[in-house]
């Protein structure tokens, strides 16, 4: 039994600062984590066995962009902090359980037939093949916008309403 994990993760972000109190921040991200697990299913006298696999592969990329306009005055010598921004993202995740051939032993880059598929889904994807797999892919994109005020009350006070659109 066997149990991969790989994780990674980058990311740009860039100011630009319009005044000593505007500021316009954008950023781009992209995440990537594909986790593998494999196993021995079954094996019979002979020595002969059979290996099962769960291969997971989920990663997200977005980008957002958002502006402040700091220290502005609000009511009775109170100030506030306006901020508003947008962001878009896009999620993808591949899962796919399979069992490998006879005497097969599965692992990253010999995993059965997962990555083995037609746009025909009853197509055989690998004419032949004794094995079995079953691969789901499922997409969402996610875009969201938001204003919001940071009302400084006191020193150590400070409320945030705001309005935030969230679409899935």
């Amino acid at each position: 039994s066997s149990y991969n994990a790989d994780y990674w993760r980058v990311q740009a972000t860039h100011n630009f600062y319009i005044d000593d109190t505007t500021t316009l921040t954008t950023r781009a991200y992209y995440s990537d984590n594909e986790r593998n697990r494999f196993y021995f299913a079954e094996e019979n006298d002979d020595g002969d066995f059979f290996m099962e696999g769960r291969e997971r592969h989920y990663r997200f990329y977005g980008t957002e962009s958002r502006i402040e306009f700091a220290d502005r005055p609000f009511l009775f010598g109170m100030s506030q902090d306006i901020q508003a921004g947008i962001r878009f993202e896009r999620h993808e995740f591949t899962n796919c359980s399979t069992v490998g051939l006879e005497n097969t032993v599965l692992k990253d880059g010999s995993n059965g037939n997962c990555s083995i598929f037609t746009d025909d889904e009853d197509a055989d994807p690998l004419p032949g093949y004794a094995g079995y797999a079953e691969r789901q892919d499922v997409e969402a994109d996610s875009f969201a916008a938001f204003i919001q005020t940071a009302i400084h009350v006191t020193r150590d006070l400070t409320v945030t309403p705001g309005l935030r659109f969230e679409n899935y």
